[in-house]
């Protein structure tokens, strides 16, 4: 007797691959059953099965990281911040369009081909070498010998250092269309001297740069404090001479940055003054405060006065007033209003 039977109703208890060298195929063993619908058995046996596997035509190897540096290469810090590793995903893909990830599988043989003087690989995961000195390219290479021996696929990383600093100096306070400086002079007819303040740009092998002044590993130096003194990243001129000025990033030095402090004066060419408006209300003791942009002769500008904070007006100007029993001037550029007062 002879029944129908829904493939629903069979359950695989077991296979095993044959190992049969005279086997032109793969082939499987596989034990089986039929059960009723309430989980009573039919009937049980085993047999061979023919395995259509597709052949794997290509493959693919991506890096989620195509450029690292070592941890301890100051390019790993902040703000920098370029990965230490790299995690490889290898795809294979068969003939009929089907793909396979085989980054983890076991056949996956991984193979540095160039730069193994850099590169590590753990699983599929790749790291500088801590003893490595140099950088450059590496290739990554990933094979399958005993399942598809035809099939490779590659990729290239990069591995990346701090390769130089650029060190400049612009005056300060900053303005737009300034340039480099390296000489801090006299300002006109008083004892203070211009100011400037740092940029320290790290430059990395690849030629990729990081503006790294405001970073917390960085710091400058004078190599004369008594000539000019350096807080944060500003340049304060002190007296006559020269200072070599020296940015240090993660502990890596740039070149010297020789800045000049000389006696020689720039003279004031040009002064605006503007208020916010040009009617000044309010009772009598209200104030507003002059704003004063101040241009000097080596084309250096301070676009408001008051952003010079270690400049006293008083050492520069004198104010007056055409009506002082009206409004008032003070040393600072403050009005005073007294009074009413219209000029038609």
């Amino acid at each position: 007797q002879t029944a129908k039977v829904s493939t629903s109703n069979v359950r695989i208890v077991s296979y095993s691959q044959v190992s049969d060298s005279s086997a032109l195929v793969p082939l499987l063993r596989v034990a089986a059953q039929i059960e009723l619908m309430d989980g009573g058995e039919i009937a049980n046996g085993s047999g061979l099965v023919l395995i259509t596997m597709p052949a794997a035509t290509s493959a693919t190897i991506t890096a989620s990281n195509t450029k690292i540096t070592r941890t301890s290469n100051a390019a790993a810090s902040s703000p920098i911040n370029r990965p230490t590793s790299s995690s490889l995903t290898v795809t294979v893909t068969f003939e009929d369009g089907s793909q396979q990830d085989f980054s983890t599988d076991s056949r996956t043989v991984y193979t540095i081909t160039s730069g193994s003087d850099l590169v590590q690989i753990s699983g599929r995961t790749i790291t500088p070498k801590s003893s490595a000195t140099g950088n450059g390219t590496v290739t990554i290479t990933a094979t399958f010998p005993t399942a598809f021996p035809t099939v490779s696929a590659s990729v290239s990383l990069t591995l990346i250092v701090l390769d130089r600093f650029t060190l400049v100096a612009y005056p300060s306070p900053s303005y737009s269309g300034s340039t480099t400086t390296q000489t801090l002079s006299r300002l006109q007819c008083s004892s203070f001297f211009q100011r400037a303040y740092l940029k320290l740009t790290a430059i990395l092998s690849d030629n990729t740069s990081y503006d790294v002044t405001s970073a917390s590993s960085t710091s400058f130096t004078s190599s004369a404090s008594s000539v000019i003194a350096v807080n944060s990243n500003v340049l304060s001129g002190l007296a006559a001479g020269q200072s070599t000025i020296t940015g240090t990033f993660s502990s890596v030095s740039s070149l010297g940055l020789v800045v000049t402090v000389t006696n020689s004066m720039v003279n004031v060419t040009q002064v605006t003054s503007s208020l916010t408006s040009t009617t000044l209300g309010g009772s009598s003791g209200s104030t507003s405060t002059l704003k004063l942009a101040v241009y000097f002769s080596d084309g250096t500008r301070y676009d408001t006065l008051s952003s010079a904070t270690w400049v006293t007006y008083s050492s520069l100007f004198s104010f007056s007033s055409s009506v002082p029993s009206a409004v008032t001037v003070a040393a600072e550029g403050v009005l005073t209003i007294l009074t009413n007062h219209y000029t038609g």
